[in-house]
């Protein structure tokens, strides 16, 4: 299992937004050096803010979209001092079959029924491969999926009704209701906000890459 490894420190309190990635993340929690506590982050449905104390240090492990873990084994790892490679693969699981569907279902335009069919899978055998791990409905995954790819083709489309059209979406309309559900903005407001096109543009969902680790 790959993930991404980020960390936040600083000795004043400051706030972050979360953008939603189809990720969730393990976080450490440090004060004064020792290990405060260690949970697991939620997957996001829509945009957040959060607040982070001045004296602690967080360090995050964000998984890939689509990995399963289980809250429960991370109370043994809030008694060392470091989360190795092999912890981390002690409670996360990485399923290749559902990886995969994650997958197909963030970089299509197909519905949901169709993608059942090309995985060679029923429709409701696919929603209980979903809910059996904990995981969004299949939906969920193919709605962020378009969002995501769409907000990071913005500058590529000379109008948002032909980026509309590209992706899917019935009409500019439909895509700029999206958008504010998964986002918090319109189109044209993320078109003049390169911050927070550089949040969605983060690895996640659709884009999964391990080779990078960020501060924040």
């Amino acid at each position: 299992m790959e993930y991404i490894g980020w960390s936040s420190r600083g000795n004043e309190q400051k706030a972050a937004v979360i953008i939603p990635d189809g990720c969730r993340d393990i976080i450490v929690v440090r004060q004064e050096g020792d290990i405060h506590d260690v949970f697991l982050s939620d997957i996001d449905w829509h945009p957040r803010i959060v607040h982070m104390q001045a004296s602690r240090e967080l360090t995050g492990y964000r998984m890939p979209p689509g990995t399963v873990v289980n809250p429960a084994d991370l109370i043994d790892l809030r008694h060392g001092s470091r989360l190795t490679h092999a912890d981390l693969m002690h409670v996360a699981t990485t399923d290749e079959e559902m990886t995969a569907l994650v997958a197909l279902l963030a970089e299509t335009q197909l519905p949901v029924a169709r993608v059942a069919t090309t995985a060679g899978v029923s429709e409701r055998t696919l929603q209980r491969h979903f809910k059996a791990r904990n995981l969004p409905k299949p939906e969920f995954w193919r709605q962020l999926g378009r969002a995501r790819r769409a907000a990071m083709a913005l500058e590529i489309y000379p109008s948002l009704s032909e980026t509309a059209l590209a992706f899917g979406y019935s009409d500019q309309a439909h895509m700029t209701r999206e958008f504010v559900r998964w986002f918090g903005a319109t189109p044209q407001r993320l078109r003049r906000k390169p911050d927070l096109l550089r949040l969605i543009a983060q690895p996640g969902l659709g884009n999964w890459t391990a080779e990078q680790s960020s501060t924040r």
